[in-house]
């Protein structure tokens, strides 16, 4: 199964500034007790409005949980 990780080529909130390259799927996972967010490719920074910060953070605490 590939999770297609990486940019999709679509801007669902608009284009914010030129270094915006648009949505990005990643994936999180625990590996050996590490915490791994896999963006798969490199990546300069993310936006986030608050509904998908919240998303995240409760993503990121499920995660923690497992460590």
């Amino acid at each position: 199964m590939s999770l297609h990780l990486g940019k999709t080529g679509k801007f669902p909130d608009g284009k914010i500034s030129e270094s915006d390259d648009g949505e990005l799927r990643f994936a999180t996972s625990v590996i050996n007790g590490i915490l791994i967010i896999d963006f798969g490719e490199p990546v300069a920074w993310i936006g986030l409005d608050k509904n998908q910060a919240e998303e995240l953070i409760l993503s990121l605490s499920e995660k923690v949980k497992e460590m």
